[in-house]
């Protein structure tokens, strides 16, 4: 069985000096300018890859997407309009070298944006990709861009999703090993490395924290049990991740808890002579 890796609240890490204040709170958040206003009743933000494009989801019925070109300010704010209803997030990837924003919702919407030109030109939306004919509901994604494919948090069917672009056209759940079923409804999901996701949601009231080992895709391997959540006040809410093996998931409460993408070993009780030998309890 694997061993559980030993969850620290982050304001635990900084109060300890384990984490710099400043890597944690890097100054106050400052707005752009008010001339960029994206519009309102916004409901989710990507930066793409490359940095330039920054895009937000927007209402009523999550049906465009609003951009800025951060190498052209003024041309303003840009629009793209999707097929998709009840739209609920985005996320950022790379599709034949140029960025793309991911749409996620009943279905997803892939706008791609030509950055080899100022200003970027105008977004064109793909085909709609369809998710199936039970309904769906799409609350979160990650692009594996190591992997070529696109992960989806569906809270409908309580299952991750797995788009795969690497052939000519996307194609869903169409490996072995796809969908996956879950025992709790997702609320959020972040890459945690190359080849592995961290996933957190909600089963009756309690919080759920499972990482999921896509080293082989047709053999996806969902890790983890309860006490990754142990600590929790209240649900979890969100997670993120800086791609190199660490997340942070928020709990209903504010906390912030750090999660490593690897199992821990040995007896985790953190003793000075800890030796992580097996049954070793100092």
């Amino acid at each position: 069985m694997m061993a559980v890796m030993m969850i620290r609240p982050l304001f635990l890490l900084i109060a300890l000096g384990l984490l710099p204040a400043g890597d944690a709170l890097a100054g106050p958040a400052q707005q752009v300018p008010s001339e960029f206003n994206v519009g309102a009743a916004p409901l989710d933000v990507a930066v793409l890859p490359g940095a330039r494009i920054v895009a937000t989801l927007i209402d009523p019925s999550g049906s465009q997407v609003n951009w800025i070109d951060s190498a052209d300010f003024a041309g303003g704010v840009h629009t793209a309009h999707l097929t998709a209803v009840d739209a609920t997030c985005i996320t950022g990837g790379t599709l034949d070298g140029l960025p793309v924003a991911f749409v996620g919702g009943e279905q997803l919407d892939v706008v791609r944006f030509d950055t080899s030109v100022i200003p970027v030109a105008t977004g064109s939306v793909d085909a709609t990709v369809g998710l199936g004919t039970a309904a769906s509901r799409v609350v979160s994604l990650a692009w594996l861009p190591s992997l070529e494919v696109l992960i989806a948090a569906d809270a409908e069917r309580s299952q991750l999703r797995l788009i795969d672009f690497r052939g000519a056209e996307p194609v869903v759940d169409g490996l072995a090993g796809w969908p996956i079923d879950l025992d709790f409804v997702p609320v959020d999901v972040a890459l945690l490395a190359d080849d592995r996701v961290v996933v957190v949601g909600d089963r009756e009231g309690q919080p759920v924290v499972r990482r999921v080992d896509l080293d082989t895709l047709t053999a996806p391997a969902v890790e983890g049990n309860d006490v990754l959540s142990a600590g929790f006040d209240g649900a979890a809410v969100a997670v993120t991740s800086d791609g190199d093996g660490d997340a942070y998931v928020l709990d209903a409460a504010g906390g912030v808890w750090l999660i490593g993408s690897e199992p821990s070993t040995g007896d985790d009780d953190d003793a000075v002579d800890d030796d992580d030998a097996v049954d070793d309890d100092d």
